[in-house]
């Protein structure tokens, strides 16, 4: 409660889009997926705004008798850096990708993400700024053979919180 007091004016309203999306969706699994993207300048809160959407998000998604294990929200970022600043993970390990574009899972780590992410509903991106089309669509594909739907919709479903500044860092290598 106190964090999302904490939230300036422009933080609250986002905060407040994703409270209204989390709780159509609890209540319909056939509320289209939330695709978000908050940007703003170093220091104008951004983590601290993931922090409060994450916690939230959690508690409103989660339905009564789920695992507590089960991951609802991920946290995500491109660099270890950028993944440890925020508590997350870095997308590259989240999803078991290589450096190479052309990565293909073996059926036990296929079995082993589903497994993690049979509950996902929603992933947060952190430093967008540093995340390039392709990688963009690796994390689509991604999910998409975990949801085992070849021709998935955007990110197969997962709704996408992007956070960064475009001013900052660019992909590297893209």
């Amino acid at each position: 409660y106190g964090l999302t007091r904490s939230l300036n004016q422009r933080q609250q309203h986002v905060f407040q889009f994703v409270l209204e999306w989390c709780r159509e969706r609890r209540q319909s699994d056939q509320i289209s997926p939330c695709y978000l993207f908050c940007t703003g300048g170093a220091g104008v809160g951004k983590s601290h705004l993931i922090h409060a959407v994450m916690q939230m998000a959690n508690r409103e998604l989660r339905q009564p008798g789920d695992n507590p294990d089960d991951i609802i929200v991920d946290l995500t970022a491109p660099t270890g850096t950028a993944a440890y600043n925020i508590g997350g993970s870095t997308i590259h390990s989240a999803f078991l990708m290589t450096a190479s574009s052309s990565d293909t899972l073996s059926a036990e780590k296929l079995a082993t993400l589903r497994n993690k992410y049979n509950k996902l509903q929603l992933l947060i991106i952190d430093e967008v700024s540093m995340v390039g089309a392709n990688l963009l669509k690796r994390i689509h594909e991604r999910l998409a053979a975990i949801a085992g739907l070849p021709t998935a919709a955007p990110f197969a479903g997962v709704s996408v919180f992007a956070v960064g500044d475009f001013q900052q860092l660019s992909p590297v290598g893209e």
